[in-house]
């Protein structure tokens, strides 16, 4: 427990405490009262509604990584365990026999993050009961609620699913669902006659918006596509869609396994969503053999949640993939995780025995745990840019990494790369999530301060995140200044502009650093990273050749003497040996990339 928790506790003048949930203020008790359920209820850009009144707040209960470790295998276990039940009913309330393996496709991404999103606001709610509730029984506890329509919870489909788990709205509600629902949890809950302020505006998939000439190009493409589809066959070798290959890449191969290239533009198009029928009140979830409160909360709360492309809309996405053609071979980065079009077509092709190849769409050390192994357990085979970790996996050159430094200059900027994710946690992951990314930006903080202190800070640019969930932008702009910034709109832009690249997190930016060939180091908290063991070797190398660092104070150090001529440290022997073993564990660097993938699509038909 804080020294502000044990002052509140131990005050004699409190008589009954508010618990806020989120960020929206009119939720809130008044001072002194208040306790903040995670670190996601204080906006930076309002820090003058909370900054002065010294409202506790409650840690976030995955900083505690042993108990990680164990949620994640027990949320494992119970989305399978749940896929096992709901695939079947499923398919009883549209009439359909797709097999597991194809409802795993369609569902999957939305279920297995679902039900981590709701274990982590169930888990927020058990810390706080831990930490103010058990022994404090002299204590009213109180919190607010807006009214709201039940539908309003409901997505339509992974995307929109998305920006709820981010909104203070949605995470309200959510909220609320669980305290009605935990006996355990005795919080009296004020009802306020006050509509639920919604932001419909909320969006923060980087998808959902394109420039005009993008838009532009995407019509003159479409149309082309339009035209190439009344002309082809309609029993297709090989699909690509959304394989991250460079275009040019995408033509040449596509024409050395004599194939047309295709945008298939009826598969980006997402709008299927009007008229909507009220069927759900019909749409029954099987008993779950709930062994625990909250697999019994799922088993109540479930069949209100479920997107309505996966019940209302469903029958449409079967007319839809129906009228397109049939496919030997599936090949993704990433489609499978957000496109409802195209994972319903590929879970029937997937049913007449096509095989779905799916290709990582990032990374460099891949996370110890992420999302239950999906892609794995999807695809035919898992292409990953390094060394397997599973036998389901396969190595091939990467599929996005192919910019490359012609001329380096030693007046460019030294560049730190930012990682941010949502405010409230949104899958069970071996990466920091939630309020453990205000961690990432104080170590980085640190770092700067210990720049600033050997006259280089003058040098540095900081790339922050375009997501802007925990306007990471402010919070730099506040300890530093506003020409602190990179402004490049794309990232190879400002490796290109580099002397050094500083990454603060192990994954593809990091690997785009390493294969741009300017000097790049790796700084970030190691403990909220756990990687695959096969990398542990290599982190060691890392270490020793000083591209990776932990400590601020160490990694200023050598950013200090390698400042003048950081090419001279990046080409001497023990740091080339790294980097190489960098290349074996985490990239396969092939001379002939397009043969290498020609052959393995030749080798899979």
């Amino acid at each position: 427990m804080s020294k502000n928790q044990q002052n509140l506790i131990k005050d004699p003048s409190v008589k009954s405490l508010f618990l806020a949930t989120t960020a929206i203020e009119s939720s809130w008790g008044d001072e002194l009262k208040t306790v903040f359920l995670g670190e996601w209820c204080k906006k930076f850009s309002r820090k003058e509604a909370w900054q002065s009144k010294n409202i506790p707040t409650v840690d976030y209960h995955w900083r505690d990584r042993k108990k990680l470790y164990i949620d994640h295998q027990y949320l494992e276990e119970f989305y399978e365990s749940t896929l096992e039940i709901l695939f079947k009913d499923l398919n009883n309330f549209h009439n359909t026999e797709l097999p597991k393996q194809s409802w795993r496709i369609i569902i999957g991404p939305w279920l297995y993050s679902y039900l981590s999103v709701i274990w982590d606001r169930w888990e927020a709610l058990s810390i706080f009961q831990e930490s103010y509730l058990k022994n404090n029984f002299r204590y009213k506890f109180l919190t607010k609620a807006f009214t709201s329509s039940q539908d309003s919870l409901i997505p339509h489909d992974f995307n929109q699913f998305r920006e709820f788990l981010d909104s203070d709205w949605w995470n309200h509600l959510i909220f609320i669902k669980i305290i009605k629902f935990r006996a355990d949890v005795p919080i009296n809950i004020i009802n306020l006659d006050k509509e639920l302020p919604i932001d419909s505006n909320f969006n923060n998939d980087p998808r959902a918006s394109l420039s005009f000439a993008r838009k532009i190009f995407s019509i003159l493409i479409g149309s082309l596509d339009f035209l190439i589809e009344k002309f082809s066959s309609n029993n297709q070798n090989i699909t690509f869609f959304h394989s991250y290959f460079p275009r040019m890449f995408l033509l040449k191969l596509c024409f050395s396994l004599k194939i047309f290239p295709r945008w298939h533009n009826t598969l980006k198009n997402q709008s299927f969503y009007e008229e909507i029928q009220k069927r759900r009140r019909n749409f029954k979830i099987s008993n779950l053999n709930s062994s625990n409160n909250f697999e019994k909360f799922i088993q109540e709360i479930l069949p209100s949640q479920i997107p309505y492309c996966y019940i209302e809309n469903f029958s449409k996405l079967v007319k839809l993939q129906s009228l397109l053609p049939n496919s030997k071979l599936i090949f993704t980065a990433n489609a499978y995780i957000y496109n409802e079009k195209f994972k319903v077509w590929t879970a029937f092709q997937v049913a007449k025995k096509s095989k779905l190849i799916i290709s990582s769409h990032g990374g460099a050390m891949y996370p110890l745990f992420n999302n239950f192994d999906h892609e794995e357990k999807i695809s035919f085979i898992r292409i990953v840019w390094g060394e397997p970790w599973l036998s389901s996996q396969e190595r091939l050159p990467p599929n996005k990494l192919f910019f490359q430094i012609k001329n380096y200059s030693l007046d460019g900027q030294i560049s730190l790369i930012d990682y941010e994710a949502s405010r409230y946690g949104f899958r069970c992951v071996t990466a920091p999530i939630g309020p453990l990314v205000l961690d990432v930006v104080d170590k980085n903080i640190q770092l700067m301060n210990a720049l600033k202190n050997k006259n280089l800070l003058k040098d540095l640019k900081i790339r922050v995140k375009g997501l802007n969930s925990w306007e990471t932008k402010l919070r730099y702009q506040e300890k530093f200044n506003k020409d602190i910034f990179c402004t490049e709109a794309l990232q190879t832009k400002t490796i290109q502009k580099s002397r050094l690249v500083v990454c603060t997190y192990p994954q593809t930016s990091f690997a785009e650093a390493m294969f741009s060939g300017v000097p790049t180091i790796l700084y970030y908290i190691e403990d909220l990273w756990e990687v695959q063991e096969i990398y542990h070797s290599l982190l060691k190398k890392l270490k020793d050749a000083n591209i990776l660092f932990t400590d601020p104070q160490k990694a200023a150090d050598h950013i200090k003497a390698i400042n003048l001529d950081p090419m001279q440290w990046w080409q001497a022997k023990e740091t080339v040996d790294a980097r190489e073993e960098f290349n074996r564990k985490c990239l396969t660097l092939d001379s002939q990339p397009i043969q290498a993938w020609k052959d393995f699509f030749q080798s899979c038909i």
